[in-house]
């Protein structure tokens, strides 16, 4: 009986870039820019495999924006596998509507994927991303000297696109 070293050499087969239903869960997080703040980010997409190199799906984002509140999008999801591989970059792109904060959500991200078989491979991505919000604006005022004047208070909506840097982690199946 002999015994010969098994092959630790993955192939192409090992990716589970194959045809048919996938789901990914990421979580990570946004540094805000231009004026917009931090966000925590647990995001989740289900749609089809359609080809090794195109995944089409739709989904739906709990991101918790830490001054604005809760931001629930829902989005439409596009991924292109640039390689047929078991670890492959890949560019994706979600369009979506929050209907709390009533605003545009976009998120072009690209990254790597790591499949650990057939059926699971982990994912790490870095791109932007973008809510559209309605805020509300509070203002006090004074105007007066020494002996008197007047002051009040008004309020506002004004429509912001909350913007940042985003890093994401996840899984895939």
């Amino acid at each position: 009986m002999s015994r010969f070293p098994q092959s630790s050499h993955r192939t192409i087969g090992d990716a589970c870039h194959t045809r048919g239903y996938r789901g990914f869960i990421d979580f990570g997080g946004a540094i805000g820019t231009g004026g917009a703040d931090g966000v925590l980010s647990l995001t989740t997409s289900h749609g089809y495999q359609v080809v090794p190199y195109f995944y089409f799906g739709g989904g739906l984002s709990l991101d918790y924006h830490f001054i604005y509140g809760t931001f629930l999008p829902i989005f439409a999801n596009a991924r292109v596998n640039f390689i047929n591989n078991y670890i492959t970059p890949f560019f994706d792109v979600k369009v979506g509507y929050s209907p709390i904060g009533s605003g545009l959500y976009f998120s072009p991200t690209i990254g790597v994927d790591y499949s650990m078989n057939r059926n699971i491979g982990l994912t790490f991505s870095l791109g932007y991303q973008m809510q559209g919000a309605d805020i509300d604006r509070e203002t006090w005022y004074y105007y007066g000297g020494w002996y008197g004047g007047y002051g009040g208070y008004s309020s506002s909506t004004v429509k912001e696109n909350l913007g940042g840097v985003v890093m994401k982690f996840g899984v895939h199946f």
